[in-house]
């Protein structure tokens, strides 16, 4: 390997020079528009790491294993290795692997499958790379990072983090910005000297883009999908209602209907969501998505009940009804596991009710919100006209709190509680990480 050909632009030079080549910045997150050259620069790094020093590990990781596939494995990596010309390496498609002859390796890999998890967790790494952050859970990041352990003589061991800027609620602002413990946004975090930011956009990258995506595709986007992806920005969440429902998000029978139908039955997975306490509202739903095979982002709210509580039995028979209702759709698959509120109600659901509940992962519910949210925004989360999920997203806005500055939803529980929102976030969990009957 006696050439590198990769030219960076000025920015990703400057980004190389004062962050990436310090070994004082142990965290990196790359931020900003589509296009910008974020992830491809992480990626070449990692090559230069792997190829420096013999024997070390390294993965990538994305909310799912065939989204990196496609993006990451098929597309960025041929590009960044083809940087090296000669450069004499394995790949293995089959568990999406690099091995270098020096013995260096880099895994691809997706958060969707709790297998999957397991074999990351069971190994340790120089480089840890989330790709896409935005998309992804803290406490799932927090867990994998515990891996980034593997001890190289003269390497230090480094965290990359990239996205499209969410809102400022994510727990990558929290982090990289305010220093703060995402877990519960107060705790400052050790070390925040270790932290580096480097804001990238198209504009920067512009003599490898297509001709016209920046003006054609990227400027004609609406102003909240600018703001992120041509401008990469992190949204002012504190200006924006959390759940702003819009025309596109209703949706009628006939028309889910049309939909099972062109993604066929076989695709479509069933997932629940059970929300209860003694002085307010039970609420349950059923929500009905497409497999990653069919490649359809669509979340359909099928079933939705809320009332207040009268007794276990009452609300046993109401869930009951909600199973029986999706049954009109003849669906091959059925709600496998309802995922609940923890405590008493919920043992007493399966072991006297026979319903097949289990405690939900209730941890990091700020980031669910955000990815529930940018569902919302883009139509793909459908609900039914004049019911009670709109009456709870219409009630349900950002604020900034005074003494932190920071944003958080505010809502008077003593007034009105989000029940159905919270069984929402519970079912959805299952969706935006492991699609399996297994909680997260």
């Amino acid at each position: 390997m006696a050439v590198i050909r990769f030219k960076p632009n000025n920015k990703q030079k400057e980004a190389l020079v004062n962050v990436l080549q310090k070994d004082t910045f142990k965290r990196v997150l790359f931020y900003g528009g589509s296009r910008s050259g974020k992830t491809f620069l992480f990626l070449f790094v990692i090559v230069l790491r792997a190829l420096k020093y013999p024997g070390s590990r390294h993965i990538i990781l994305r909310r799912t294993r065939r989204s990196i596939e496609l993006s990451v494995w098929n597309e960025t990596m041929p590009k960044v290795l083809s940087m090296f010309p000669g450069l004499g390496c394995q790949k293995n498609k089959a568990d999406l692997s690099l091995r270098f002859q020096n013995g260096s390796e880099v895994f691809f890999d997706g958060l969707d499958d709790p297998g999957r998890v397991d074999s990351i967790l069971g190994r340790e790494y120089a480089t840890i790379f989330f790709n896409e952050v935005s998309e992804q859970l803290w406490y799932v990041v927090e867990q994998i990072l515990s891996r980034l352990a593997q001890k190289i003589e003269g390497l230090t061991t480094k965290a990359f983090f990239d996205c499209n800027p969410p809102g400022r609620g994510h727990w990558s602002w929290q982090l990289f910005f305010n220093h703060l413990n995402p877990s519960d946004r107060k705790t400052p975090m050790l070390n925040p000297n270790m932290y580096a930011v480097r804001q990238l956009n198209p504009g920067d990258n512009a003599e490898n883009i297509a001709a016209g995506y920046i003006e054609e595709t990227l400027a004609s986007m609406s102003e909240s999908r600018k703001k992120r992806f041509l401008y990469g920005e992190y949204g002012a969440s504190d200006e924006l209602t959390v759940f702003p429902v819009k025309p596109e998000n209703y949706y009628s029978q006939q028309e889910f209907k049309d939909w099972v139908k062109a993604v066929h039955p076989e695709n479509v997975r069933l997932t629940a969501g059970a929300d209860f306490a003694l002085d307010d509202a039970d609420a349950f739903v059923i929500i009905a998505y497409a497999t990653l095979a069919a490649k359809d982002p669509k979340r359909w709210v099928v079933y939705e009940y809320k009332q207040r509580r009268e007794t276990t039995e009452a609300f046993a028979k109401a869930i009951k009804a909600g199973l029986d209702y999706v049954k009109q759709f003849c669906l091959p698959m059925s709600v496998d596991y309802i995922y609940c509120d923890h405590g008493k109600t919920c043992y007493d659901l399966y072991s006297i009710y026979g319903l097949p509940t289990v405690n939900a992962n209730k941890a990091d519910k700020q980031s669910g919100i955000e990815l529930l949210h940018d569902e919302v925004v883009d139509g793909s989360f459908k609900i039914r006209q004049q019911g009670n999920i709109d009456n709870e997203f219409a009630q349900i806005s950002w604020k900034t709190e005074a003494d932190s500055g920071m944003p958080t939803r505010e809502i008077d529980d003593g007034i009105y509680h989000p029940d159905l929102m919270d069984a929402i976030l519970y079912a959805m969990r299952s969706v935006w990480y492991y699609e399996t009957k297994k909680t997260i």
